[in-house]
């Protein structure tokens, strides 16, 4: 059986204007080039970095708040996505209503899912998968949701809708205690992210913003730590094989940060056969942690790399598809690097990083392979030379 994840699926302003037909959207060209990659392995699990409320909730406007049209989920169906992880920082962009319509669609589309929940008899079921004799458990978790944006707070008792790594009151009190709290809703329209990195950008100051990933007592909560010991336990009895989905870690950071070493780690020393991480946008590096696997960032599986807050020099427009190949006794590890392309009109399409350079002009090849070293430095941690094949699959090699 081959297992193969991508990272993050996402639709951003620009995209969603590019993909307009009318009073439609069409997003297959988004996808279409990877259905025959897609077809190669069994199963195909990506990080959905969006809800799908509908257009009454009002579609993607916002830097940092995702709304999506249900064309982008038929689309990625299409193209052979089977499984996605809903735990991310855009789980609640349209607040439950929102959260509980994206796995209504999954479900009508079939598509699997795991991260969130409608009720509290759904968020103790373990996602598993069955194939090829073997029980596959699925486990997702986020570090929190963007508050800023959408100030969307769990209720007590309501915990069971999204798995969070930590609790949401740290988030909540920098919300009320912040600049949210001084200003009305003009003066936060007038100043938006987006107006924000517009200004520093007319001013020719630096918008690529790097984010922190640090990590106190404070946040950490017994409760949550508890639950999540006890979810690997669930997962460890019921399956012969657990996969941890995180969703965390400083976005566009060269290194994992402390958070994202944290709670990786955790889950590897207790017990989790893979931890496959999400959320920095650019690819980070994997090894091994004892036994598991773990890779901290796939990068962006679908990203607009025109987006006015995403820089260039970590090479956001590529990312990594990890293989796992399951056979009798032992698990092969290989990957694939994806590139999005980007046409002057900000509609994106996804290759295969072999069927990208095929299509590239002679004059670029070179870039392109340097590119791709770039890549494969990073993921692997190795020393690799300019010149390297461009491949569709790399193994593993400790």
């Amino acid at each position: 059986m081959k297992i193969t994840f991508v990272g993050d699926v996402m639709c951003e302003e620009p995209l969603l204007r590019a993909s307009r037909r009318g009073k439609t959207y069409d997003f297959t060209p988004v996808f279409k080039g990877m259905k025959a990659f897609f077809s190669e392995s069994d199963l195909v699990v990506a990080n959905l970095e969006t809800v799908f409320a509908g257009e009454e909730a009002g579609y993607t406007r916002a830097l940092y708040s995702f709304n999506t049209p249900d064309s982008f989920a038929e689309a990625m169906k299409a193209s052979g996505v089977d499984l996605v992880t809903t735990a991310t920082n855009h789980a609640l962009d349209r607040g439950i209503p929102g959260l509980e319509r994206t796995l209504d669609l999954l479900d009508r589309l079939g598509v699997g899912h795991v991260g969130t929940a409608r009720t509290a008899e759904e968020a103790e079921k373990i996602c598993q998968v069955e194939t090829a004799g073997k029980k596959i458990g699925f486990l997702n978790y986020t570090y929190g949701t963007n508050v800023n944006e959408s100030p969307c707070f769990l209720a007590e008792g309501e915990e069971y809708r999204l798995n969070l790594l930590m609790p949401q009151k740290k988030l909540q009190a920098t919300y009320e205690n912040g600049f949210h709290r001084v200003v009305g809703k003009t003066v936060r329209r007038l100043l938006s992210p987006k107006s924000v990195l517009k200004i520093k950008k007319l001013l020719g100051k630096n918008v690529a913003n790097k984010y922190s990933d640090t990590l106190s007592r404070e946040d950490l909560s017994d409760w949550y730590t508890e639950k999540l010991h006890s979810d690997l336990e669930k997962a460890k009895r019921e399956n012969d094989l657990v996969i941890v989905c995180l969703h965390l870690g400083g976005q566009f950071n060269e290194e994992p940060g402390e958070a994202a070493r944290y709670f990786t780690r955790l889950f590897a020393e207790n017990g989790a056969d893979f931890v496959i991480n999400t959320h920095p946008h650019v690819v980070q590096r994997a090894e091994f942690e004892g036994n598991a696997f773990t890779a901290y960032s796939l990068g962006n599986f679908s990203i607009s790399p025109s987006s006015i807050y995403v820089p260039n020099e970590l090479k956001p427009e590529y990312s990594v598809a990890l293989h796992l190949e399951l056979g009798e006794g032992k698990t092969a590890l290989s990957f694939s690097i994806l590139k999005i392309l980007e046409g002057r009109d900000h509609a994106i399409r996804v290759l295969p990083a072999d069927e990208a350079y095929a299509l590239c002009p002679e004059e670029e090849k070179k870039a392109f392979r340097e590119d791709v070293a770039f890549i494969l430095r990073r993921f692997t941690g190795k020393e690799i030379r300019e010149d390297v094949p461009v491949q569709r699959e790399y193994p593993w090699e400790e």
